[in-house]
């Protein structure tokens, strides 16, 4: 990716301002090869977006867009809602409700495996919990 004293220059002579090695076309700022390219990178990272969404809602029953789990990471700070790390070396997840299908907030794989393992059940955390305070003592 070119700099901007680099777009800037290419400009004045007419090259692509992204590969700066190609003429751009009439009336675009890059060349035909660059404009494609990003053409197939924005449409493979839509595509990519609506198959997690439909995922969900095969998987869930309910239909969210990945906006939503965007914006609820980005009023998280972009980090796990139960660690406060990014993302504690695994994947981020949409953390939802087993029975109403709720989301609750993005978590790392890790720690909503680790909720799913009690079954989403309060009365089994706080057991937990209680073993871990009986043993720290």
């Amino acid at each position: 990716m070119a700099t901007k004293a680099q777009r800037a220059r290419y400009a004045v002579c007419g090259l692509c301002d992204r590969c700066g090695s190609r003429p751009r076309e009439a009336e675009h700022t890059r060349c035909s090869k660059c404009r494609e390219d990003q053409r197939i990178q924005n449409k493979t990272e839509y595509h990519k977006d609506r198959l997690r969404e439909a995922h969900w809602k095969h998987r869930t029953g309910i239909a969210f867009r990945m906006e939503y789990f965007q914006e609820t990471l980005d009023v998280q700070g972009g980090v796990c809602l139960y660690s406060g790390v990014g993302s504690c070396g695994d994947h981020l997840c949409l953390e939802h409700d087993h029975q109403t299908g709720r989301p609750r907030g993005v978590v790392c794989g890790r720690h909503n495996r680790a909720l799913s393992a009690f079954g989403d059940n309060v009365a089994g955390l706080e057991r937990a919990l209680d073993i871990l305070r009986r043993a720290s003592a």
